[in-house]
This record gives structure tokens, sequence and C-alpha cells, in this order.
């Protein structure tokens, strides 16, 4: 496959769960509570990658077009990502067999990272306590029910593809 069409399939998988997770993320919606898809992918994907500057160059702009389609906060979603990516390509650093519980174990922890951050700067002025247990840790916990069933349909495997 030449390179041209690698970052080009790269870039529509990428465009394609913006586009999922902005716009049509209501049909997951349980209680208010959506599964964050383009941060489980940018996670797994810079696991197999183990590049943490092409983990944090594809956080950031994937986040940028998040928070430009969504009107939110702006900047807030494009470091979260931008610290997921980097994170998830750093753990995926030389780490030959990894198994599906620490796939999980680094999965949770970057996912509540994420979501800490980010609720508490969305959803400033609301009460910490009250946004932990109805909005956070529902968000992580429907985020990693999602995970297991994506690293159960599709095992982890390493593909080393180095710019």
């Amino acid at each position: 496959m030449s390179d041209i069409s690698y970052y080009f399939k790269e870039i529509s998988i990428y465009l394609i769960l913006i586009i999922c997770q902005v716009k049509l993320s209501f049909l997951f919606e349980v209680n208010g509570i959506k599964p964050d898809l383009l941060l489980l992918f940018i996670i797994l994907h810079n696991m197999k990658k183990e590049i943490p500057l092409l983990g944090v160059i594809t956080g950031f702009f994937a986040g940028f077009l998040v928070d430009l389609l969504m009107g939110d906060v702006i900047g807030i979603s494009s470091l979260t990502y931008s610290v997921a990516g980097f994170t998830g390509a750093l753990f995926g650093r030389g780490n030959e067999k990894m198994t599906k519980s620490l796939i999980f174990g680094i999965c949770i922890s970057i996912t509540a990272f994420h979501s800490l951050l980010y609720y508490s700067v969305t959803l400033f002025g609301l009460s910490f306590i009250s946004t932990l247990l109805y909005i956070i840790f529902p968000s992580i916990f429907y985020t990693e029910i999602v995970q297991v069933i994506y690293i159960i349909l599709f095992p982890f495997k390493k593909k080393r593809k180095y710019i």
C-alpha cells in the first residue's frame, strides 16, 4: 500500500469517527451519557503505532475538529485527546505482547483522565461531586464497556508502520 493511500485511509477513519462522535452519538446515548468512540480509537490506534508525537498530532487535530463542530470550549478536547494519543503510544512502545487486561487498564486510566479534565472544564460551576457521580463515572463506565466489546471483536495486534 502506498504512503498516500495509507494516510488517506487514516484521515478518512478519523473523519468518520469525528462525524459519528459529533452528529450521531445521540444514537448511543443512555440517560444523557455517550461513549467516547473517538477517544478509544485514538488510544488503541496510537498504542499500535508507538510514535508519541504522532499520537499528539492526531489527538490534537481530532480534538480541535470536535471542538469546532460541537461549539464547546475550544481547545479542551484538543488537549485531552493529545494527551490520550501520547500516553497510548508511550504505553504501546516495546510491549509486543500486551494482554487484554493490560490494554483495559491503560484505556481506563486514560479515559478517566480525559473525563475528569474535560468535564471539570466544560461543566465548571456545577457541584464537582454531582458531576463526578452522575456524569464522569457513568461516562467512563460506558466508554469502557464499548472498549471491551471492541477488544473482543477486534483483537489487539500491533502493526508497525513507521513514518
